[in-house]
């Protein structure tokens, strides 16, 4: 589970912008946190292992050299690792580059057949870490095609698994979303600019508004630019069903987002509600919700155990002291 993030257009709020979105979606990781940066003629990046407070404080080194340039665009990652597990945060953190690109990625999912790219059809077969997201950035690169969008489209054919992303190049921002949109992923128009993000809530905290937010469809390639937006498919794979990921309903999204335009604590009530009918589920003792996630669903089963009291503050966590996370193994 990662949370990726990427402006367009922003100008000087581009990363101040950035790191407010991530910070808003650390609900989704907490583990490593990494932005990259384009003028127009390079792209950048820092990273960093912890939150983003610690990776990027206020009036820090690395947030001082990334914001001293002109900044067209951004590219920000939350990772909690599933695959790569390296002590080297360098190693380890997203958006990642590889050398003799000049393109950064952010990715949220999970590739299933890295063992087969290694060994069968990536070029380069030395590998700078051991996560899924630097093979769909070599099968880019690598992929034939005049257009980057050919070269995505071409690359990530030979990719098995969920991904959605953000590649950050020079003069453009890309976000693309797998043919099973296994994650959301969504942008909205923002003072003259561009933001894509995987949680609406993020979006909303730097300033969308819900109206103007459009939601990654199936196999979709969007592209920001100082041209507008342009939108394109991915056409190399075969249409699939949707395949959307039910934790996202049920525990990683904020209860404030709309992953595909479904609101958040609105699905969970009504699931715990539909469960406690299955069930027949009775309860004559408290329910208390585990929070914050837990808060909805327990409200959806209070709805049908009538013998049954709802004492939402039964566990209450201390909203002072930080984000407490699961620790990465």
């Amino acid at each position: 589970m990662c949370g990726v993030i990427g402006t367009w257009g922003l100008g000087r709020s581009s990363l101040p912008i950035t790191v407010t979105g991530m910070h808003n979606m650390h609900n989704r990781a907490s583990s490593y946190a990494g932005v990259a940066v384009t003028d127009g003629t390079n792209v950048t990046r820092k990273v960093g292992r912890g939150i983003v407070s610690d990776v990027f404080p206020s009036g820090g080194a690395d947030y001082e050299q990334l914001n001293s340039t002109e900044i067209l665009g951004t590219a920000g990652h939350l990772r909690y690792p599933t695959s790569g597990r390296m002590k080297q945060a360098e190693l380890n953190a997203q958006p990642i580059m590889i050398s003799g690109s000049n393109i950064a990625i952010a990715h949220n999912g999970n590739i299933n057949n890295v063992s087969e790219l290694d060994t069968g059809i990536l070029k380069d077969k030395i590998s700078m870490t051991g996560m899924d997201t630097e093979r769909l950035l070599r099968l880019i690169v690598q992929a034939a095609g005049k257009t980057i969008y050919e070269k995505i489209d071409r690359g990530l054919a030979l990719a098995d698994g969920s991904y959605e992303l953000i590649l950050l190049l020079p003069n453009r921002l890309i976000a693309v979303m797998d043919k099973r949109s296994n994650h959301p992923l969504s942008y909205a128009k923002l003072n003259g600019g561009y933001v894509v993000a995987s949680e609406t809530s993020a979006l909303e905290a730097v300033g969308a508004l819900r109206k103007d937010i459009v939601y990654l469809k199936q196999g979709d390639v969007i592209s920001f630019s100082d041209a507008g937006v342009e939108t394109y498919t991915l056409t190399q794979q075969p249409d699939v069903p949707s395949r959307k990921c039910v934790f996202e309903l049920v525990y990683f999204s904020q209860l404030g987002s709309v992953p595909w335009g479904i609101h958040t604590t609105t699905f969970r009530r009504r699931l715990c509600e539909e469960l406690s009918i299955e069930h027949s589920f009775k309860c004559d003792h408290l329910i208390v919700p585990v929070p914050d996630s837990g808060i909805p669903l327990a409200q959806g089963v209070a709805r049908n155990s009538p013998f049954g009291e709802l004492e939402i503050h039964g566990i209450i966590r201390n909203h002072y002291a930080g984000r407490n996370f699961i620790v990465d193994s």
